[in-house]
């Protein structure tokens, strides 16, 4: 069985992918391999597709990735984030609302 390989750049369809990991690492670890990928899924100026298997920290990607693009628009609806469950659309939007009732927000936020 072959490891499935970590993508980077364009799809042919003109989205950016990501594989990746958690974006938290434990303090003195060295980043984890992946890290120019995770870094590509938050640049706003790229459309991207995440594809990772449970527990790899996906929808923490997808909720930073989101909270950075509420800070290029004029108004909210203007972003939009689609998931294939509902599951994951609220614990989405748990993370994102608690971020920004922080009584000390991340940066992100």
């Amino acid at each position: 069985m072959s490891k499935p390989a970590a993508k980077s750049g364009r799809a042919p369809s003109g989205r950016g992918d990501a594989q990746w990991a958690p974006t938290s690492s434990p303090e003195g670890k060295s980043p984890p391999p992946d890290q120019p990928q995770r870094e590509q899924a938050l640049d706003p100026a790229r459309s991207i597709l995440v594809q990772a298997p449970a527990g790899s920290g996906k929808t923490t990607l997808l909720t930073e990735r989101f909270l950075t693009l509420l800070g290029e628009v004029d108004e909210p609806g203007q972003v939009v984030a689609i998931t294939f469950t509902n599951a994951a659309a609220a614990a989405m939007r748990n993370r994102i609302l608690d971020e920004l009732r922080a009584e000390q927000p991340s940066a992100l936020a």
